[in-house]
């Protein structure tokens, strides 16, 4: 049970998951760099801030509950 587990792990998260959380990355790491913010090791605040934003649509395009949800996964994963 514990290998088939492991096996569920690792293929988790399909090629479309994957380039979906790296282009979050890039996105929120670009929202970082224009507001004076270290993308590598942010603070609650600076994620915060980025997700209030996303929800507003404020220099960001406004996005969905879920979809909001995928961005903070991919940016605290």
């Amino acid at each position: 049970l514990a290998a088939t587990a492991r096996a569920y792990a690792a293929r988790k998260d399909s090629a479309n998951t994957a380039r979906a959380y790296a282009s979050d990355q890039k996105l929120f790491e670009r929202w970082c760099r224009r507001r004076g913010f270290d993308a590598d090791v942010p603070s609650p605040q600076v994620v915060g801030l980025y997700l209030a934003a996303l929800a507003a649509g404020e220099g960001v395009d406004q996005a969905a509950v879920s979809t909001i949800e995928r961005k903070l996964s991919a940016i605290t994963s």
